[in-house]
């Protein structure tokens, strides 16, 4: 933090809930959530935040023990945010905490958008006599102007429930929602709330046309930019609160401050990090409560930096063998090697803000011994004896990819030599490649049958084609006789070789039977209305040309996550949708989920095409765990080898191709196989080429 940014929060936690008649539901008083609102109010002090606003009922039997102006009401929620935005300045950071019952306010109008935010309410303190939901759609609008029109970054974490489903564990938790209802109810006081909203946002006043049920309004807070939000679960989801030590309290809440206790004030963790931390340390104490991430996942938590943070996925098991949680589905093939680091290790990337000091010692390193759909077993190549006891591998440890393997043999072909003179370039052009398993580079050029071809003129410049003789264009142009020329066209080739092996789903095509005739998966212009197709089968359109990807899950019988990633012209592979931390968005019944994009054509040399394909890839899981495909990340190819950097992570592996069981020789060790994760998984494409005038499909806000 600056020395001129100052930090702001407002926190809300409903224990008590007043009796009354005016909705047909009601509520159960709560026993944590202004526990929950202490334990962050300290968390916050402790870190120098001084600038601290409460709001709590406090069950003090026929009403709350706090007086009416401090009580967590909806006049009083909006009367401090829009005090911060008066008081606050541009670049301040906002925390806004709730802790209370929720629920879900079922959509009315066909053209109502619900999701994972919008269609649901905060169920403040005086609902049940009268007083107004906190809508996902009001909160939005007050959160959007401290962010759009004050210059704000605003963290918010809802530790509520809006399923109605309630909790599955038993009775030492309690649902933060009333099981199995939902409240359609629309009172004076909501009738004004939603009015107030909605001058604030600039729409017309209509009163919902004359109908008495609750409408539902997209909220800014789904998909927000400058801001974070973590909820404590998702739509269809349930949050509770139990007992925690001695404290009793929100799971998320308590969870969330344990990951943050372990930081130090100057690194702290992204908001990503805490969602998958809470996430894990659920899963580990099998609760299904699953947190939900929305806007800037790579932002430091309640912080002003961003962060860049690379992919890493779990450990399950200790020692020499172990399982992670990826699997060939997402790109993970025999030979792949993975840094192992503690969980209290800090893997992320990003500016030191404080007295942080980097440990000096090297994280375990693994190796992929072999891979189902979701999962994958690995054995450590560094003995255990030199393992620190603070690095030990056990369940929980993270593993980050390090070095990628291919999932079958692929072979590309020296189809010229220069001359004979530069035999020992070329022999040490094949020992980087080789590097990779499973890549192989032939020297003979007789050779017809190949994944890639590699030319070399005369004066060493290099031509790399694909298997029909193809030129791979928009990548760097190398010359062997340049410093490094070896290793950097090592380092492309493999590029694309994991890039066709992606592609083409050569690490696994779905194998069961999910009927995809129920989804449908397209590109829309802007204003909704569907493009039709080339007869080639692609869509065809111009650069700059602002569209709409569309998914949609027409039958909706069973819960659909999806994952959109575009497979771009400069041979990356970048996801589109959800955003950065967030591995996928669980659909609902017969809603579109969409993604505002623009086509753009990189630059290139006169030898490449005017025009450029993108490849808009979805991937679809049915079932009660949804994976991360984030292991599918692929960073572009850049324009110049300049910026080629071989010596990076993530690139040509140390050991070759023919992967001993046993790569150490010391142990037969084998892991006990978990059960395959349930579910089931499919992939849906379509092609679009742009023409006239960056292929890289960028989302509209950024």
């Amino acid at each position: 933090m600056t020395g001129t940014t100052q930090k702001w929060a407002l926190l809300i936690g409903v224990n008590f809930y007043f009796r009354g008649r005016e909705r047909p539901i009601q509520f159960n008083h709560l026993r944590g959530c202004v526990p929950d609102v202490l334990a962050v109010e300290h968390y916050l002090k402790s870190v120098g935040v001084r600038n601290i606003t409460k709001l709590t009922a406090s069950d003090g039997g026929n009403r709350p023990t706090e007086e009416e102006a401090a009580l967590p009401t909806h006049r009083n929620v909006v009367r401090e945010l829009e005090r911060i935005a008066i008081v606050a300045n541009e670049g301040d950071l906002v925390y806004i905490h709730y802790s209370g019952h929720g629920i879900r306010r079922d959509r009315s109008f066909p053209d109502d958008e619900g999701d994972n935010i919008s269609g649901t309410a905060l169920a403040l303190t005086d609902v049940m006599i009268g007083g107004a939901y906190l809508t996902g759609y009001q909160l939005g609008v007050w959160v959007r102007s401290l962010v759009e029109k004050k210059k704000l970054r605003v963290t918010v974490v809802l530790d509520s429930c809006f399923s109605g489903r309630g909790l599955r564990n038993g009775a030492a938790f309690t649902a933060r929602t009333v099981v199995g209802e939902i409240d359609n109810s629309v009172l004076p006081d909501d009738l004004a709330a939603e009015d107030a909203a909605r001058v604030a946002d600039g729409a017309n006043i209509d009163h919902y046309a004359g109908h008495r049920n609750a409408a539902v309004r997209h909220s800014w807070l789904s998909n927000p930019t400058g801001c974070s939000v973590l909820t404590a679960c998702g739509v269809r989801g349930f949050a509770g609160e139990g007992l925690f030590g001695s404290r009793i309290g929100g799971a998320l809440t308590h969870y969330m401050l344990d990951i943050l206790q372990r930081h130090p004030p100057g690194r702290l963790p992204t908001h990503a990090r805490v969602s998958d931390y809470v996430r894990w340390k659920l899963a580990s104490e099998a609760r299904s409560q699953k947190p939900v991430l929305h806007g800037d996942g790579y932002y430091e938590f309640f912080g002003e930096h961003p962060c860049a943070q690379r992919t890493s996925c779990r450990v399950t098991g200790k020692g020499p063998s172990f399982e992670l949680d990826v699997g060939r589905a997402q790109g993970v093939a025999k030979g792949a090697t993975y840094d192992i680091y503690p969980e209290t290790w800090d893997i992320e990337c990003g500016p030191l803000t404080g007295g942080d000091q980097r440990r000096a010692a090297s994280p375990p390193r693994a190796i992929i011994t072999g891979v189902s759909d979701f999962t994958s077993t690995a054995m450590l190549l560094t003995r255990e004896e030199a393992i620190p006891q603070n690095m030990a591998v056990q369940s929980g440890s993270r593993a980050v990819l390090r070095t990628w393997a291919l999932p079958s043999a692929t072979y590309a072909r020296l189809n010229s030599l220069a001359d004979t003179s530069g035999l020992d370039v070329l022999r040490g052009l094949q020992t980087e490649i080789e590097r990779t398993p499973r890549l192989h580079l032939s020297l003979n050029p007789d050779i017809t049958n190949a994944d890639l071809f590699v030319a070399v003129d005369p004066q060493n410049n290099v031509e790399i084609q694909d298997e029909n003789g193809r030129r791979f264009s928009r990548i760097p142009k190398v010359s062997l006789g340049q410093e490094d020329g070896v290793t950097k066209l090592a380092h492309i080739i493999n590029h694309l070789a994991r890039f066709q092996a992606i592609k083409n789903l050569r690490y696994g095509a779905p194998q069961h039977s999910l009927r995809l005739g129920r989804f449908t998966f397209e590109l829309l212009e802007s204003n909704g209305t569907p493009l039709q197709r080339a007869s080639s089968g692609k869509y065809e359109v111009l650069e700059g040309q602002e569209l709409v990807v569309s998914f949609v899950d027409t039958e909706h019988s069973q819960p659909v996550h999806i994952s959109i990633f575009n497979l771009n012209a400069t041979w990356g592979v970048e996801k589109l949708h959800p955003g950065d931390g967030q591995d996928s968005e669980e659909t609902l019944a017969d809603k579109p989920v969409r993604v505002d994009v623009r086509m753009e054509i990189p630059g290139g040399t006169k030898a490449d095409p005017p025009e450029i394909d993108d490849i808009i890839r979805a991937f679809i899981y049915t079932g009660e765990h949804p994976p991360s495909w984030d292991e599918l990340i692929l960073p572009n190819l850049p324009a110049e080898s300049s910026q080629v950097f071989p010596d990076l992570p993530v690139e040509a592996v140390l050991f070759a191709p023919d992967l001993p069981e046993n790569p150490l020789g010391s142990r037969q060790m084998k892991v006990r196989r978990k059960q395959e994760r349930d579910g089931q998984w499919a992939v849906l494409d379509f092609v679009v080429r742009t023409s006239r005038p960056y292929a890289r499909v960028v989302t509209r806000n950024g």
